[in-house]
């Protein structure tokens, strides 16, 4: 073999340029190491020069791996400049194989029937056009949608299985096409083509799956704190409540006493009677959480206000209860504590029932511009993975009472409005879950 032979270009080297760009599409899925550009000067030069030397060494004794050669060499440069864990560069390298292979299936099905009226620069730019449409629909349809995988727990197995089914699939069957000569029928790059496409959308689907499984769990485990929580509410408004009983025997004593300021001591009292009132609305878990808003409430100056049919309310499961009016008050009164001017603090809820449903209107006010995502304001807090959970579990208990929800913000006004069936299905889900 002659030096000139080791460093030949040919049309398949063509493969470098069309897999790197292909993997650039997925940069906003990856996490650059440090020295990120530093690392471009020094591995992209040594991945081009490797990934001409080494597949015309390889085929001069062994044709069919030219195009492998050269993705494992892709492979390598993308774990040297990103920090994502193995099987994730994998699993996006895969996808970005899949995208150059769709690419060029399209390509040869629009060019071979045509290419007697082709000229080799005509062809070099229809291959450049062709590529450029076919990576921007791919990137738009698939790439831009895909959820980032750091958050989710990918199986090793599944990524590898897929990295040897995608050699075996398509680097052999490339094989085979060179050595029969099959790649100049037009024909056979169809079923190719749709291959392609069938393994994005299987990539597709089970990322956004196991994204679903992951957020699905989180949520329930959000709704077990929820849970605990209320249990610790409820015992403490019933200690509060018992010490407040007392304390108001302990005032009246004083009141028949001398030496004390009867005006002092009446200001007292009314303070404890509002401890000791306990919201009643018909339902003793909504109760709990009416209660808890209002103490709240009353300690940071906002104007709370019920309507509560909670005698309508008894098909809900009580996690279920708890985590819709718990997480939506909760939210509500976030909000206000951020308001400076305290006159405009509120917080309103409204439950009733409307022939087969329970209606539910909820609003606080709000004056600061809020962006929403998927039908959910995004939230301002810090600790994003956590807080912002809390209106994802109310839809997601509503959805499972086959309900909808609306929040909007509207006039400074942030609204929750939830509507729920109380049909006989429901009451019989809850007495089976239960």
């Amino acid at each position: 073999m002659t030096i000139q032979e080791v460093f030949s270009l040919s049309v398949y080297h063509g493969y470098i340029f069309q897999i790197l760009v292909s993997e650039a599409l997925f940069l906003k899925q990856f996490q650059r190491r440090n020295y990120f550009w530093l690392r471009i000067l020094l591995g992209l030069p040594i991945f081009v020069f490797l990934a001409i030397v080494l597949p015309n060494i390889v085929a001069h004794f062994v044709s069919g791996f030219f195009s492998l050669i050269i993705f494992l060499l892709s492979l390598a440069l993308c774990v040297f400049l990103f920090k994502n864990r193995f099987t994730h560069i994998l699993f996006y390298c895969i996808s970005a194989q899949f995208v150059q292979n769709l690419s060029y299936h399209i390509e040869n099905m629009i060019y071979l029937p045509l290419q007697d009226h082709f000229s080799q620069l005509g062809w070099f730019f229809f291959s450049l056009g062709n590529m450029a449409v076919v990576y921007t629909i791919c990137f738009f349809v698939y790439i831009y949608r895909m959820k980032p995988l750091e958050k989710i727990k990918i199986n090793t197995g599944y990524v590898v299985t897929m990295a040897v089914v995608t050699a075996a699939f398509i680097y052999v069957i490339q094989y085979l096409f060179m050595y029969y000569n099959l790649s100049q029928i037009w024909l056979t790059h169809l079923p190719m083509a749709l291959c392609c496409i069938f393994a994005l959308y299987i990539q597709n689907g089970f990322v956004n799956y196991r994204n679903a499984q992951e957020e699905n769990r989180e949520l329930e485990y959000f709704l077990h704190q929820e849970r605990k929580q209320y249990e610790m509410t409820k015992e403490n408004i019933a200690v509060l409540n018992m010490k407040a009983h007392d304390l108001k025997h302990h005032i009246n004593r004083f009141q028949n006493l001398t030496g004390y300021d009867k005006e002092e001591i009446q200001d007292i009292s009314k303070v404890v009677e509002e401890y000791e009132t306990m919201v009643d609305c018909g339902n003793k878990e909504m109760n709990i959480i009416l209660t808890k808003i209002q103490y709240e409430c009353q300690r940071e100056k906002i104007a709370f206000t019920s309507m509560v049919e909670g005698s309508k309310m008894g098909f809900l499961r009580t996690p279920d209860m708890i985590s819709i009016y718990s997480n939506v008050l909760d939210n509500a009164f976030e909000a206000e504590k951020r308001i400076v001017e305290k006159g405009k603090r509120f917080i309103s809820i409204n439950v009733h029932s409307h022939g087969s449903f329970l209606i539910t209107h909820v609003e606080n006010y709000c004056n600061l511009p809020l962006h929403f995502e998927e039908g959910l304001p995004v939230t301002t807090k810090e600790d994003k993975d956590f807080h912002g959970l809390g209106l994802k579990s109310v839809r997601y208990v509503v959805s499972k009472y086959q309900g909808n929800i609306n929040i909007f913000q509207k006039d400074n006004l942030f609204v929750v409005d939830i509507l729920l069936p109380m049909n006989r299905q429901q009451q019989n889900l809850k007495e089976k879950q239960q």
